[in-house]
């Protein structure tokens, strides 16, 4: 039905934060479409040994919205699953740390449209991709419908998985903005 083969990935640069980010460093990817649209991929390390993954278009990345825009590629699956699949490549280097993904919202400005926050539309996308692109053995799966975010805990660093998922969330809650306002 789909074709689940990611798209190629090639590491760009380890990256430090800047005044008002909250993660330590990130290590920044890079792919490019079939038609040749290129996306970066941000792998944000923080410091309680998640790494949040987050992406978009090259073209938008000085846009404050650079995450909500949609690129009228009608492709988000082989999109997406090239974001998950970044998942097998750090876990070499990072076996102890725990995954999430926060769903940006999708905003269309020349139609003055804007998605909720909660369960949102890549939100739905994500939790049917990352069950069946990422297995249970090391993961438990956490799913925060209120915020568009999933997690992945990795069993093996932390057996107590549920007060993981609880710390992991309340971070969350703190540093992104969950606000209905652009």
């Amino acid at each position: 039905m789909f074709n689940s083969t990611p798209y190629h990935i090639d590491f760009v640069q380890k990256s430090s934060p800047t005044a008002g980010d909250d993660f330590i460093f990130c290590n920044i990817y890079k792919f490019f479409t079939s038609t040749r649209l290129k996306y970066i991929i941000r792998a944000e390390f923080f410091e309680n040994d998640v790494i949040c993954i987050k992406y978009y278009a090259a073209r938008d990345r000085s846009s404050d919205i650079k995450y909500s825009m949609l690129t009228n590629e009608f492709m988000p699956y082989k999109t997406l699953v090239t974001c998950i699949s970044i998942i097998s490549l750090l876990v070499e280097e990072y076996p102890n740390k725990c995954f999430a993904f926060n769903a940006s919202r999708s905003i269309l400005i020349k139609q003055k449209i804007r998605e909720k926050i909660n369960n949102n539309k890549r939100f739905r996308i994500y939790c049917k991709l990352v069950e069946n692109f990422v297995g249970d053995i090391n993961f438990e799966h956490y799913i925060f419908p209120e915020i568009s975010s999933y997690l992945l805990v990795n069993k093996n660093s932390f057996p107590k998985t549920d007060e993981k998922k609880e710390e992991v969330r309340k971070m969350f809650l703190e540093i992104f903005d969950f606000t209905e306002d652009i």
